[in-house]
């Protein structure tokens, strides 16, 4: 599958963090990651795209006999179902307390809500307030889910939890298959600028990518036949369609390099500056992914000429060990130089 597809166009993607909205714009294939105080900012500023797709509720129910999408997603992601929370009802969208929210969602759907949900309300209120007030907007905002889209993306459901360092790391992978230079580093970097969860970004870079499938005819909606709520905003998700992962199968092994990689070389600079815990951590994604690039047996040598011991690494350090007399070919110091500058 040809990648260049996520460099023709303006594609966003849009996630709810603690103090706004983190975005992540793929600008005919640079990937930029921005945050917004409020939604009426962001279109400010992008008032034209080719395709939006953003982790909020869109389309509000305010009977049991509309039909959302989530219960679709809840039992494509099985034991993962909790991570979509229940959807409020218009009604209780538009209640002041908490208290009063639960009661109308109780009045309109048959059930009260979580602390989760009316968390997400100011949320839900401000995207469907803006859509009200920008009408030429309505259903060119998507709603979607990082979780299924990723899900998605891999061909299977992500048993990590994205919150947990080796479920960042999973997801970062999956993210790298579709969009190369997407890296760890860079997510836990902006995340302390932004005061975000490295996750949210994570969220947001997964919907931009997912954008660009979708200008590409490679998303699906479920349902495929949404409804309208009252206001005419389609109650669904807009996905990748359950092939896209098998056209995107690669490996680490086409853009990684050992000598001077850049994620060994921030973890020395972390260990010079005395960060020990995120020179460890970039160490482990260092090796996580020499790992993936190179399963055991691989030849991974960057010796020129090859002799009896080439792509045998610990039979070959261990000579080298035992007569003391040089370093291996790959370790000259024509190599290691450039590793020891300042």
């Amino acid at each position: 599958m040809d990648k260049r597809m996520m460099e023709n166009g303006l594609y966003l993607g849009t996630d709810g963090c603690k103090g706004g909205w983190v975005t992540a714009v793929l600008d005919h294939g640079e990937l930029r990651l921005e945050k917004y105080a409020d939604i009426d900012a962001l279109i400010e500023r992008y008032p034209e795209f080719d395709a939006f797709l953003i982790d909020m509720v869109i389309g509000l129910r305010n009977s049991r006999e509309q039909l959302r999408p989530d219960d679709l997603a809840r039992k494509e992601l099985g034991p993962r179902s909790s991570t979509l929370f229940p959807v409020p009802s218009r009604s209780a969208v538009y209640e002041e307390t908490e208290e009063e929210q639960k009661q109308a969602n109780l009045r309109m759907l048959g059930k009260s809500l979580s602390k989760q949900t009316t968390a997400i309300i100011p949320k839900i209120r401000e995207l469907d307030e803006f859509l009200a007030a920008h009408p030429r907007y309505k259903n060119l905002l998507l709603e979607s889910h990082p979780e299924l889209c990723f899900a998605r993306l891999n061909g299977e459901v992500l048993m990590t939890k994205k919150k947990a360092f080796v479920g960042l790391q999973q997801r970062e992978s999956i993210l790298r298959r579709y969009l190369p230079g997407v890296s760890w580093p860079d997510l836990y970097e902006k995340a302390k600028e932004f005061r975000c969860n490295p996750d949210d970004l994570a969220d947001a870079i997964c919907l931009s990518a997912t954008a660009a499938l979708n200008d590409h005819g490679m998303c699906e909606t479920i349902p495929d036949k949404p409804q309208q709520d009252e206001k005419g905003l389609y109650m669904q998700l807009t996905i990748p369609k359950k092939d896209v992962a098998g056209l995107f199968l690669t490996s680490d092994k086409e853009t990684m390099t050992i000598e001077n990689n850049p994620i060994e070389v921030e973890a020395m600079q972390a260990y010079k500056a005395g960060d020990i815990d995120k020179a460890h951590q970039l160490e482990a994604e260092f090796v996580r992914r020499f790992q993936e690039a190179f399963p055991e047996g691989t030849d991974h040598c960057s010796c020129e000429e090859a002799c009896r011991w080439h792509g045998m690494c610990r039979e070959c350090i261990a000579i080298h060990r035992a007569h003391g007399d040089h370093l291996p070919n790959c370790l000259k110091e024509k190599k290691v130089n450039s590793w020891m500058e300042e």
